[in-house]
């Protein structure tokens, strides 16, 4: 069976310590399609590129909770509101400096499920969010 390469995804963290004992943590994803597609939403032709280069940075301060956020979208597959029904990708970045104040413990989780994922949120930015 020959293989085709179609999709990657790059994931990278950084954490670094501060001075006073904080930590900064710098997380990005970057998704590069590599074969153009059909598209299903607007029947138009998909080109090969980037289609996700995001970035969280977070501090962490000395009792654990999140004392600092900062998510930003350089390239999204849906940045135009009214071209994509409505909504777009940046629709959520407010809600990633909710994090403030969330404790780094056994339900960070799901308290960044609650704020940034679901139907509504960005799983790309989720993914970073609980990866860091």
């Amino acid at each position: 069976m020959q293989r085709r390469h179609v999709h990657s995804r790059v994931i990278d963290y950084e954490a670094r310590p501060l001075a006073g004992g904080d930590l900064a943590l710098e997380a990005k994803l970057c998704d590069i399609r590599r074969v153009a597609f059909q598209g299903v939403l607007h029947d138009k032709v998909i080109t090969p590129g980037i289609i996700h280069d995001v970035e969280l940075d977070l501090r962490v301060d000395q009792d654990r909770v999140l004392s600092d956020s900062s998510f930003k979208m350089y390239t999204v597959p849906f940045p135009d509101a009214e071209r994509h029904g409505g909504t777009c990708c940046q629709d959520i970045l407010g809600a990633f400096d909710g994090l403030v104040g969330v404790r780094v413990d056994e339900r960070m989780n799901r308290n960044v499920m609650a704020l940034v994922g679901g139907p509504r949120g960005c799983f790309h930015g989720q993914t970073l969010a609980i990866g860091a």
